[in-house]
């Protein structure tokens, strides 16, 4: 398996456990609220960042959208039990933004293709 594939595949899965671990282990500060803060501007900002990224490697290399976003999903629910928060809509805009990049990435392969 190559590297893209694995970026296509894990990238968002990956970014999310490993802040969560870091976050319970109080690696981004000392207080509560300096790990929180650090949360809050992953589920804000961040994660997705990470799926809109996933979405534009996704189409640009052609592979399907099912499987990377399944594993994502899986992966936040992972990261939800594991911070235990209380909010699943986040997951809507994360899927939002895999989808901007997978269709924007896909009508722009198109349209460079027929010109």
């Amino acid at each position: 398996m190559n590297m893209n594939k694995l970026a296509c595949l894990f990238l968002p899965a990956f970014t999310m456990i490993a802040v969560s671990a870091i976050a319970l282990t109080g690696g981004f500060g000392k207080t509560v609220e300096d790990n929180g803060q650090f949360i809050v501007f992953s589920l804000y900002m961040l994660y997705p960042a990470v799926f809109l990224f996933q979405g534009f490697v996704c189409a640009l290399r052609g592979y399907t959208w099912i499987h990377p976003m399944i594993i994502s999903v899986l992966a936040y629910a992972v990261m939800i039990l594991m911070l235990q928060l209380q909010n699943y809509t986040y997951i809507i805009s994360y899927i939002a933004a895999f989808a901007i990049g997978y269709v924007l990435t896909t009508i722009i392969r198109k349209a460079r293709g027929k010109a």
